[in-house]
């Protein structure tokens, strides 16, 4: 081996990044940054795990309160009825622990879990069960007529208000991995596939055509919805019938939130291609566009369990807003004239506008 040539080689290459800073920074900067970030998120992130107890029986809620909130990985709180079972429905908490009369005289105790985080289902189950089977807790219930000898707990029936015990993790990650990887790889596609287009010629000569940038535009886009119409088709099937993913909704609707979701991708594609030259620089976007939205979206946290200013963040990515419309359907059987499917699928079509919008300005600049 000549040391000599092998230098000039390494040399060469040094050279050609230094030349290229947006290299430079993807290389140092950005998985510093995506590091610090992932850091943070584990350390602060801690999912909201709320049960409110309603009673309609004379018991200390109060003291049942404190008895669960003890066990540390739930908040218990102490809300009427209607309000619990109202919040239960919003998603503002993910259980309802109810007390009621029985019919044989002993005091029913129900626990309504929102159930579409198996997880979540889980811990609230057994913080609840935990704490009645505190003797401490059941000197507190004792007086009551709630079933059960000293030293038991009572007895707790368990219901859903979604899904049921046999939704898995699988079930609760799988609209948001539909989501994402329609996201990825039409994203990529036609990043790359366009930047083709402009450093091949094609771009140019179709501009000088007889044809109109917004026809052009719509044809672009059209042509890479194909793929993404494709694409779309595939991985729902593969999830729900090769997966065996649980669902509750129309597949229908399913397709109709990630075909809008693939066509954003296309016309974000499109406009971000104008600001790369080479294939490289188009995959550098991948980090700066597509890794905060899977950690910030509510793929692997709950949106609303991220501090502050990155739930503020959150609710401005368009992934954020397709992956609550897919788990609304996909989780809890809601359709298009539900408002938590048809909001947030219409802000992901209001950026798709957006950006077909931003992409026939980066035309314009190629044509001057």
């Amino acid at each position: 081996m000549n040391l000599r040539r092998t230098l000039a080689v390494a040399r060469r290459i040094v050279q050609q990044f230094r030349r290229d800073p947006r290299t430079i920074a993807m290389v140092i900067v950005v998985p510093i940054v995506m590091m610090a970030l992932i850091g943070y998120l584990l350390r602060s992130v801690d999912p909201e795990r709320t049960v409110a107890i309603s009673a309609d029986v004379p018991t200390d809620t109060a003291g049942i309160a404190e008895a669960i909130n003890a066990g540390g990985r739930v908040e218990a709180v102490v809300l009427p009825r209607e309000e619990a079972l109202k919040q239960l429905r919003g998603g503002e908490i993910q259980a309802v622990l109810l007390m009621d009369p029985g019919p044989g005289g002993e005091d029913a105790l129900t626990l309504v879990l929102e159930g579409t985080d198996p997880t979540s289902a889980r811990v609230l189950d057994q913080a609840v069960r935990q704490a009645f089977a505190q003797k401490l807790l059941w000197a507190v219930t004792v007086g009551t007529n709630i079933g059960g000898e000293a030293g038991e707990g009572p007895q707790l029936q368990v219901s859903y208000l979604f899904g049921g015990p046999e939704y898995e993790n699988a079930d609760f990650f799988a609209p948001a991995l539909i989501g994402f990887f329609a996201f990825f790889f039409i994203f990529l596609l036609t990043a790359v596939s366009f930047l083709r287009e402009r450093t091949g010629g094609t771009l140019e000569r179709l501009m000088a055509a007889p044809i109109r940038r917004g026809e052009l535009v719509a044809g672009y886009i059209l042509g890479f919805g194909l793929f993404a119409l494709l694409q779309a088709a595939g991985v729902v099937l593969v999830a729900i019938y090769g997966l065996r993913i649980h669902y509750a909704g129309s597949i229908g609707w399913v397709f109709l939130v990630v075909f809008a979701l693939s066509l954003l991708a296309v016309s974000l594609g499109i406009f971000l291609s104008a600001f790369a030259r080479t294939e490289l620089q188009a995959i550098q976007f991948i980090p700066i566009v597509l890794v905060p939205q899977a950690l910030l979206s509510g793929i692997i946290w709950p949106v609303s369990s991220l501090p502050r200013a990155l739930e503020v963040t959150a609710r401005l990515l368009p992934l954020t807003h397709a992956i609550d419309a897919l788990r609304a359907v996909m989780l809890k059987g809601h359709g298009f004239g539900d408002g938590d499917v048809l909001w947030p699928w219409l802000t992901v079509v209001a950026f798709a506008v957006a950006f077909v919008a931003l992409a026939a300005t980066t035309f314009r600049r190629e044509s001057a």
